[in-house]
């Protein structure tokens, strides 16, 4: 009783609900974080405060059940910021990659907001000085969104890469991590709750993605392609 309380939040992501636990825990503790299914196909996101056996509680301590959770020591072998479940956490927050998440319309704004502004900033000046406006409207327009739509696909793509990369992890029966450096590398093999969680995120949170990310791959890719053969097409005609 006389050791300090952490106190766990625990919050829904698809029907906010807050609950709150209050853990002893010694001085000495590291953060962790798990994602857990819970019931009616919600998946659900805790904040815990994990530490090793020798660190919690001293000899013989168990870590607390939490009711449909798993055990923070199932991953303990992993580094924090190596596990899949935390990977796509911090993607999930960081800037562009978002992106594969929003809704249409807000998806299709982000995209039109990066054509345009690559077209207007840098595609038309270098456009008009190669074909004069005046005299070569399409050539100029067909240069201009050609150069916007190349900027596009590869954005795109470098999200798709980093969507793809911890998808491929999260679906993984074992994944690589490294101890402390590229030199001291390991294999770790998921316990069968970690693997059921991750292979839940990965179809029902990566997949959709990958899905959306591939669709705009290939529309813009093609619409590109066609703006290219449609230039290449007038400039050989003249």
């Amino acid at each position: 009783d006389d050791l300090p309380h952490v106190v766990v939040h625990e919050m829904r992501t698809m029907d906010v609900v807050r609950a709150t636990h209050e853990v002893p825990v010694r001085p000495r503790r590291c953060r962790g974080r798990r994602e857990k299914e819970i019931g009616m196909g919600r998946l659900q996101m805790t904040h815990v405060v994990c530490a090793s056996r020798d660190q919690v509680g001293g000899e013989g301590w168990e870590p607390p059940a939490y009711e449909g959770g798993l055990d923070p020591m199932l991953e303990m072998a992993v580094p924090y910021d190596q596990r899949p479940v935390n990977e796509l956490t911090h993607l999930r927050g960081s800037p562009m990659y978002t992106w594969a998440e929003l809704s249409n319309s807000e998806y299709a704004k982000k995209l039109t907001t990066l054509f345009l502004a690559v077209s207007s900033i840098l595609g038309g000046p270098i456009s008009a000085q190669t074909f004069a406006p005046g005299e070569q409207p399409l050539e100029c327009f067909l240069s201009t969104a050609s150069s916007g739509l190349v900027v596009v696909v590869l954005s795109v793509l470098r999200v798709y890469l980093g969507w793809s990369y911890v998808g491929n992890r999260l679906l993984s029966a074992v994944i690589p991590y490294e101890e402390t450096g590229w030199y001291d590398g390991q294999i770790w093999a998921k316990p069968p709750e970690v693997l059921a969680r991750d292979r839940l995120l990965g179809l029902y949170v990566v997949k959709p993605a990958l899905g959306r990310l591939k669709n705009t791959l290939l529309g813009c890719v093609g619409i590109a392609l066609l703006f290219i053969v449609a230039l290449t097409w007038r400039l050989s005609g003249q």
